[in-house]
């Protein structure tokens, strides 16, 4: 199903593309771009928090994307671009924690609830349409600079992972401990309760080497925690933080 989101996304910047190529002769003050590449980054605890003693791996996983852009031009200098962004944002860690917030899954669907010291291991990858706004300033004629904010409308969402090598502390800090050890396992998911809207800031460069092609690089960090306001087994906010670099044409 996720790849069928993805190929429905080709398919829809590849029309606005082609849409976009007949336009561009309505007047020179609209510009249209296409940009395809990978995204690279983690979904990050601010302030980092004390619960997470020690980070032991991390994997950004395949995480591609697609943009279709369009720019209107007040002068020869200054733009104002939007579009639609289809993009997947996700990681895989492994990490040490003290009292961390847990609600797992026993192997007969139970759940239970309390402060987990341990080993978690954490999977996460979602796909978004976002909406980007950015003003644009032309540098060069070779290197365009943008900044501005984004609003992203979650497709697909998984959050989840297992715990292991450790204990649960039921119901609070000091409650009944429940030991996890020789190669115990619990599985957890909180994906039904991330939020379905995220919004943010991004600033980003283009190069063109050439009349149509260019690279594109875009960082976005988001603004709004990854969880619903009533989310409350992690005691922390954490914040989507992606770096993007692919390719562009310019029609």
């Amino acid at each position: 199903m996720r790849h069928g989101y993805f190929f429905a996304a080709v398919v829809a910047a590849l029309l606005f593309g082609g849409s976009a190529a007949q336009a561009r002769t309505a007047g020179d003050r609209w510009t249209y771009d296409f940009h395809a590449g990978i995204s690279i980054g983690g979904v990050v605890p601010m302030p980092f928090p004390v619960e997470i003693r020690e980070i032991r791996g991390y994997n950004p996983l395949f995480l591609p994307y697609l943009e279709a852009d369009a720019s209107y031009w007040f002068n020869s200098r200054w733009a104002i671009s939007s579009g639609l962004r289809f993009e997947y944002k996700g990681m895989k860690t492994v990490a040490r924690v003290k009292n961390y917030g847990m609600k797992i899954i026993g192997e007969d669907g139970s759940q239970m609830s309390g402060n987990w010291t341990g080993i978690v291991q954490t999977r996460v990858k979602s796909s978004f349409v976002s909406i980007p706004v950015v003003a644009v300033f032309r540098l060069s004629n070779t290197v365009d600079l943008k900044a501005g904010g984004f609003a992203s409308f979650i497709m697909e969402k998984d959050f989840g992972g297992k715990v292991y090598d450790g204990y649960l502390r039921e119901g609070s800090p000091v409650g009944d401990k429940i030991q996890f050890s020789d190669g115990a396992v619990a599985a957890y998911d909180f994906s039904s309760d991330i939020a379905a809207v995220h919004y943010g800031a991004q600033i980003g460069a283009d190069w063109r080497f050439s009349q149509h092609l260019k690279l594109h690089g875009t960082l976005t960090w988001s603004l709004s925690d990854i969880f619903r306001d009533s989310f409350e087994t992690i005691t922390f906010d954490m914040y989507p933080v992606y770096a993007s670099v692919g390719i562009g044409y310019a029609f």
